[in-house]
């Protein structure tokens, strides 16, 4: 079983407003992966899910194996609203980046990522300012 979600998981425009630059829907970049120390069999990889060419993706993936990659459960950790994000969760962003995932030595999972709302790009008198 692939580890990789495939088609993507989040519905188009689930970022919550207009985004600058062109989403490449269904592709999954930046992928990190981490064994457990303890538990070889154990393995966890995280990725950015539907990529921006303006920077970060709608969400993150994060895959879990418990039998060395035979088989995987796929989780979408709320980085972003794509992802399930929200005020309440501290994950209301338009996008996510930079996924990290290392086990620490008493097996449990850390994950760190970015998470961005890029500033709407505006243009005065023929001049545009730029995006970040």
């Amino acid at each position: 079983m692939p580890v990789s979600a495939g088609a993507s998981p989040f519905r188009p425009g689930c970022e919550g407003r207009p985004q600058r630059g062109v989403n490449y829907a269904n592709s999954e970049v930046e992928a990190w992966v981490d064994t457990n120390p303890t538990d070889p069999v154990n393995v966890v990889g995280v990725w950015e899910q539907d990529r921006w060419s303006t920077g970060g993706a709608n969400g993150l993936v994060a895959g879990v194996s418990h039998d060395g990659g035979r088989t995987w459960q796929r989780t979408y950790p709320p980085f972003s609203r794509c992802a399930g994000g929200n005020a309440a969760n501290g994950g209301d962003y338009d996008r996510a980046s930079d996924p990290w995932v290392s086990f620490a030595p008493d097996e449990t999972v850390f994950m760190a990522a970015l998470a961005l709302s890029p500033p709407a790009r505006r243009a005065a008198s023929g001049e545009t300012a730029p995006c970040w």
